[in-house]
């Protein structure tokens, strides 16, 4: 894979913005219809924001990681087991970002930890923590294969371009003996019934060979 691209920062913000701001009116629409307690929009704003920004700082991670371990066939199995352990680590760093946003919006019990609430929810949302990583991982996987078939295609079509000038050369090659040999005979048939008009001729002539192929 193309390790010199890298994600345009501009593009993770401008993405994960997108999917805070819907995630975060999704949350108070269904908090405001399921209970009768009402819930500030801000709220659901400081959580949802929250979670989406600190997928965007752990993104370039994981791209890094799809792209330096690929699998794809013939180093899936090389890869794999980085990606097993990887899945544990970014998750549970997006859990430990995460977690400090809770006792901002909602009042905790003394017993609460940022450690303790930090693994009980890492374990719990551990299914969407993974399926989020790997959706990671699809989606780099699926941009490379893009770009590689693009540069085939240019290629190919380079390669198409070259061989239809390389087929122009050889057909001019085969045609300039001809025309020299048609041009000599009429410009010789042409000396005996108009001088001018064959001296012109061979004035033209010799333009035409100055002129260099394309």
């Amino acid at each position: 894979m193309d390790q010199a691209r890298l994600v345009k920062p501009w593009l993770i913000v401008g993405i994960f913005t997108l999917l805070g701001l819907f995630s975060s009116v999704q949350a108070h629409l269904v908090v405001s219809y399921e209970s009768d307690k009402a819930r500030a929009f801000s709220d659901s704003l400081i959580l949802n924001m929250g979670y989406w920004y600190a997928w965007a700082l752990l993104v370039p991670i994981v791209v890094w990681l799809a792209r330096r371990f690929p699998l794809d066939r013939g180093r899936w199995a090389r890869s794999l087991p980085v990606h097993l352990g990887a899945v544990v680590l970014v998750t549970f760093a997006h859990v430990l970002l995460c977690e400090p946003l809770h006792p901002l919006v909602a009042e905790m019990p003394a017993s609460y930890s940022l450690w303790r609430g930090t693994l009980r929810s890492w374990v719990w949302q551990f299914d969407w923590e993974m399926a989020a990583y790997w959706a990671i991982v699809a989606i780099t996987h699926a941009a490379a294969y893009y770009r590689e078939a693009q540069v085939r295609t240019l290629k190919a079509s380079q390669l198409e371009a070259h061989l239809a000038q390389a087929k122009l050369d050889a057909l001019q090659r085969q045609l300039h003996p001809h025309f020299l040999f048609n041009t000599l005979n009429a410009i010789s048939a042409l000396m005996h019934r108009d001088v001018e008009a064959a001296d012109e001729m061979l004035a033209r002539l010799s333009e035409a060979l100055l002129i260099p192929n394309p």
